[in-house]
């Protein structure tokens, strides 16, 4: 999914060169009248040493005729500071153009980045949990990969938990404060590398929160958290097997086991 996103940005980032290059018509038109300017300034040079003559025979009759020379200054008057308006509203425009495309240019580029930042949000653990904890008492009670996955709600690699296998009976406990979470009977093997179960203990082990970028494959998805401390555990999904049709899939590291050496084991009794 994150692959279609950036697909779309350097799509938009395309466009967005197609369209600088249509709005920086203000700049290649002031360019091309500046070149223009520069041009005609150097044909007059040019033609300044075989028209000398007949310039300096005009000049003295402006400054012979006092309405002749009022004419010119007038004129000069008025077209030259139409020509610096002229010139200075294109700048303007070329600027604020560029400007616009610039910042353009930096949404269609930043805003696959900014979706998946919202998408990865997660609501804050609720204030009214019975077990509270600071970072820093987590830090110290727990592992590095513990406190990765159970604070900053990280994902362990896939097959590499024990409990994954664990086929004796028993219960599952949250590894941060002890509440039984789930139990031996609701464990089953969904091929997924994580601890699968389709149902929880009881009503107060855990609590379900929304997690964005989840829904897109399974609106039924939502983040698993401890109902006691609040850490995360992992995400129920809607294809398990009956009777709930959920799957919970949870971190091996959220998890202690407390086994029942009183009763047979899971894979005992299945065979």
């Amino acid at each position: 999914m994150i692959s279609i996103f950036f697909l779309f940005s350097l799509l938009g980032s395309a466009s967005c060169v197609r369209r600088c290059r249509r709005v920086g018509a203000g700049s290649a038109i002031l360019q091309s009248l500046t070149e223009e300017r520069l041009l005609l300034a150097a044909t007059k040079r040019m033609r300044g040493s075989s028209s000398s003559s007949s310039s300096s025979m005009t000049t003295k009759k402006i400054a012979a005729s006092p309405f002749l020379r009022s004419q010119r200054d007038r004129r000069s008057d008025t077209v030259v500071p139409m020509r610096a308006a002229m010139q200075e509203s294109l700048l303007t425009l070329a600027s604020v153009d560029n400007n616009f495309v610039l910042g353009l240019e930096v949404w269609r580029l930043a805003w696959p980045f900014l979706l998946v930042w919202l998408l990865q949000r997660q609501m804050p653990v609720s204030p009214s949990v019975p077990v509270k904890k600071s970072r820093a008492q987590w830090r110290e009670e727990l592992t590095s990969e513990q406190f990765k996955v159970m604070v900053n709600r990280g994902t362990e690699m896939a097959f590499t938990s024990k409990l994954n296998v664990e086929k004796r009976n028993g219960t599952y406990t949250c590894a941060g404060c002890g509440n039984p979470l789930f139990l031996a009977s609701q464990k089953y093997d969904s091929g997924t590398g994580w601890p699968s179960f389709w149902d929880a203990a009881d009503s107060n082990a855990v609590e379900q929160t929304v997690h964005p970028i989840y829904l897109f494959p399974d609106f039924r998805t939502r983040e698993v958290r401890c109902k006691q401390c609040g850490s995360h555990l992992g995400h129920v999904f809607g294809d398990g097997p009956e009777p709930t049709g959920r799957r919970y899939c949870i971190n091996g590291v959220s998890l202690d086991f407390k086994p029942d050496p009183t009763a047979p084991s899971v894979a005992a009794e299945d065979s």
